[in-house]
């Protein structure tokens, strides 16, 4: 929480993260959105805001660095808008992506029991944080292609955020990978055969 003024922690977000992601670590902004509780945050705590506010004081901080930025990670919060988990919202998939362009991942804060992952995939909730329920995902196995195309749109993002950090360092499209077993522990083995 940089300000209580949203374009001002925009602005100083904005600059952290780009100083941050041109030496390829990812910045994840949290709580997006309405997150203004700390205490028995994690319970649900249901915030109702009329949507100007929304988006002229809590969605403003988000918004300028993912437009200046380019801002590729964002933690959703615990509370509801509304009576709905942020993550079940769609303002993950029409707001962040849609609206504001971001390219990258929308990961969700730690899982809890009220927040159903398939709603949060379909809704732009690209990654669960924590332990997963996935027998969520069993009911949607077949004739729910809209479920696994939100899917593949998650992988999308997760997989841009990641070519744009330093694990790819040294990886360009000429290089090969060639797996080498390394002379100590070829020893290892002879030393077991052996001994």
């Amino acid at each position: 929480y940089y300000s209580e003024d949203p374009v001002l922690t925009g602005y100083a977000s904005r600059y952290l993260d780009q100083g941050m992601e041109i030496k390829g670590v990812v910045a994840y902004l949290k709580h997006c959105v309405l997150n203004d509780e700390e205490t028995n945050r994690s319970q649900c705590i249901n915030t109702w805001c009329p949507e100007q506010a929304i988006r002229e004081v809590y969605l403003k901080a988000f918004q300028i660095p993912i437009e200046d930025g380019p801002l590729t990670g964002v933690m959703t919060g615990f509370n509801g808008l509304g009576p709905v988990w942020t993550s079940h919202q769609g303002f993950c998939r029409q707001v962040l992506h849609g609206e504001f362009g971001m390219k990258g991942v929308a990961v969700s804060d730690f899982i809890k029991p009220y927040m159903f992952l398939p709603c949060a995939v379909l809704a732009g909730g690209d990654l669960p944080d924590g332990q997963r329920d996935v027998s969520q995902f069993n009911a949607y196995k077949e004739g729910y292609a809209d479920v696994e195309w939100a899917m593949r749109e998650s992988l999308h993002y997760i997989m841009y955020q990641t070519v744009h950090t330093n694990v790819m360092n040294g990886t360009s499209s000429s290089t090969r990978f060639v797996r080498v077993t390394p002379v100590w522990v070829k020893m290892i083995d002879i030393v077991r055969i052996t001994g």
